[in-house]
Order: structure tokens, then C-alpha cells, then sequence
């Protein structure tokens, strides 16, 4: 993943950075009409949480419609498949940073597992019983999250990835490499869901600027693991499912099967130290084995699918 071309920047990367530029302007400017909404409601969950929704499909719209305006197509995003290999492996990451993350949690005892009390009234609304043994209540919540629960958070992950995935980050890599091309839209994608944890509940029970470091921290180094799937299978799909899998599982599963021991609250969640410092760890690892020494001008896998 390297480039022997040593002269002046090539027309192509400068365009590059003008594409990417014009892109984070363009997501910013839709994704304040969302935000304006919640922020006037004082709630994320006004009309039924439609407006996160919203927000969560403008950088795929800015993505789309800037694709159509520059190349007549929305070709070239990463709507092809790629290799089976590097989607499974999108799906299965989050359980490894994460379950590594939530395990030392429990085994130190500063969080209890499985506390399933707040999962019962979700597994008797889909007719299971919710009277079983926290065990077994646990493991039946966990197949209902590896499966429902994912293929539901691919529909607001697609949003957000066809822009970060299937538009940034090709872009800002033949500019700038993968390196920096990824510091930079992790950079974004993590100060673009700021108005939400400072201004609305989008965050934890700790302080703003923690919960906000924490997630700034955990976005980045994760951001490593996208660019990385991304470029290595071609496909924006690998996005959609690693950004699925993370919600589904972290939000839906370990956070909610995780009791309160006191200082649980500074680990746990996108807004803890645990999973802040796991995804930084996946990051460093991601880029030691895929990037280190990659320069501007690498090609993106199937730019053209």
C-alpha cells in the first residue's frame, strides 16, 4: 500500500481533498436541520426517535448527492459485496474489543453480569418468557441481539456509512493516506455527534466532557478497523455491519445485561474508559498490521463498484 510518486500533488488528490472538504460542509449543513428539530424538542426520542434517523442518514445523503454531482453515478461508493472474509470479520469485531472490555468489568467485579432486569420486558414482547434464569435470560437476549437486533441497526448504520465509508474515506486516502485519512474522519465522525451528547441525552450518567473524551477516544481508534475493512474488501458494507454489529451489541446487549457496582458507570458504554481504551487498542493494532508506512495516493479496492 505505498506510492513511488515523489513530485507535485497530483491533480487527483487535489481534488480529493476538495471532494472531502465539500463533503463534511454539505453533512453538517443537513444534519443541522435534524438537530434543530431535537434540539427545539429537548429530546432525541421527539416523533418516535425519527429525527435521530434523520441525522443518521445525512452524511449517506451528502455521499450520494455529491457522488451524483461529480461523477453522474452513484457508482464508485462500495455497493459491491467484496469478500465474505472481511464481512464476517466486520461482524464479529465488536464482540472481541467489546467482550474483552466487558470482561474485565465483571471479573473485576466493577460491574455485574448477567443482571438481566432490564431485558424481560423486551424478551415478553416478543413473546419469550421473561421469567427465566439470568443465565439463560442472558443467552437467549444475546441470540435475539445477534440476529434482530443487527439486521435493525444495519438500516440506520447504511446512513451513516455510505458517507463516512462509501465517500470520506476513499477520498481523504488517496490525498492523504490511510494513516491520516482515517485520524481525519474519525475526528469528524466523533465531533458530529457532540451537539447530541452535550445538548441532548445522547451520553452517559458521568460528565459531559468525560463521557464526550471517552467517546472521542473509543470513535477514533475504532475508525482504524473501518478504514482498514473498507479499503482491504472494496465494499462499504463491511462499514454498515461493523457500525451494526457495535450498536447492536454494545448498546443493546452489554450495556443491558451489565449491573451497577458502584464506578461501573465511568467503564461501560460508548462514554466509558473500558470500551474507550479496548477500541483504542483495536486501532493501534489495525494500523500496525495494515498501515504503518502507507502513503497518500493509495488506491481504495473497488472505487469503482
Amino acid at each position: 500500500m505505498s506510492s513511488s510518486y515523489t513530485g507535485p500533488t497530483r491533480p487527483t488528490e487535489s481534488a480529493a481533498r476538495a471532494s472531502s472538504l465539500r463533503f463534511v460542509l454539505l453533512t453538517l449543513f443537513l444534519s443541522a436541520i435534524p438537530y434543530s428539530v431535537m434540539l427545539s424538542a429537548g429530546s432525541m426520542m421527539v416523533d418516535g426517535g425519527l429525527w435521530v434517523l434523520a441525522v443518521m442518514w445525512c452524511p449517506g445523503v451528502a455521499g450520494m448527492s455529491l457522488q451524483l454531482i461529480e461523477r453522474r453515478s452513484l457508482r464508485g461508493l462500495g455497493w459491491g459485496w467484496g469478500s465474505t472474509r472481511h464481512q464476517a470479520y466486520a461482524y464479529a469485531l465488536p464482540l472481541a474489543y467489546a467482550g474483552a472490555a466487558y470482561a474485565v468489568v465483571w471479573s473485576t467485579g466493577l460491574g455485574s453480569f448477567p443482571d438481566t432486569s432490564r431485558v424481560g420486558g423486551s424478551l415478553a414482547a416478543l413473546g419469550l418468557d421473561p421469567s427465566l434464569a439470568p443465565p439463560l435470560a442472558a443467552a437467549v437476549w444475546l441470540a435475539v441481539i445477534a440476529t434482530v437486533g443487527f439486521v435493525r441497526s444495519c438500516i440506520s448504520a447504511a446512513g451513516e456509512e455510505i458517507g463516512w465509508r462509501g465517500y470520506l474515506v476513499p477520498r481523504l486516502t488517496e490525498a492523504y493516506g490511510p494513516t491520516t485519512a482515517t485520524l481525519i474522519t474519525g475526528t469528524v465522525w466523533a465531533l458530529w455527534h457532540f451537539p447530541a451528547i452535550f445538548l441532548l441525552e445522547y451520553t452517559g450518567s458521568t460528565p459531559g466532557w468525560y463521557s464526550a473524551s471517552m467517546f472521542f477516544l473509543m470513535v477514533v481508534g475504532l475508525s482504524f478497523a473501518f478504514t482498514w475493512l473498507r479499503l482491504a474488501s472494496g465494499s462499504l458494507w463491511t462499514g454498515v455491519f461493523l457500525h451494526a454489529s457495535h450498536n447492536a451489541f454494545i448498546q443493546g446487549y452489554f450495556d443491558r445485561v451489565t449491573g451497577d457496582a458502584g464506578p461501573t458507570e465511568w467503564l461501560i458504554g460508548e462514554f466509558g474508559a473500558a470500551l474507550a481504551v479496548s477500541g483504542a487498542l483495536t486501532g493501534f493494532l489495525v494500523w500496525r498490521a495494515t498501515m504503518r508506512g502507507a502513503e497518500p495516493g493509495t488506491p481504495a479496492a473497488g472505487a469503482a463498484t
